[in-house]
């Protein structure tokens, strides 16, 4: 499978561009974003990312079914959440100071 951006359906094959037509349908990808199929293959990818549906591809390959929409946003929102206490926490002090004893 490639990943990299394509900039019209015609840069892809007809059998992966079936695949990520079932993963739009699957993954609710013009429900959750309001973009058309033909904006989302022009980088597939990413658009997964920004619907929060990153894992569909892994969910649907193991036989699974992506995540609704309203799990998408929250995975999604939680994702942000990590980022930004990942963020904080390493512009924060460390907690710990070690102390020399002689």
């Amino acid at each position: 499978m490639t990943t990299a951006r394509a900039t019209s359906y015609r840069d892809i094959s007809p059998d992966e561009l079936d695949m990520w037509v079932e993963i739009y349908a699957d993954a609710r990808i013009g429900e959750i974003s309001n973009k058309p199929f033909s904006e989302f293959i022009r980088d597939p990818w990413n658009e997964l990312v920004d619907a929060g549906q990153e894992s569909a591809l892994d969910s649907m390959v193991q036989g699974f079914r992506p995540l609704l929409p309203a799990q998408a946003a929250t995975a999604k929102r939680i994702q942000a959440e990590w980022t930004q206490q990942d963020r904080s926490q390493s512009n924060a002090r460390p907690a710990l100071r070690l102390v020399r004893v002689n």
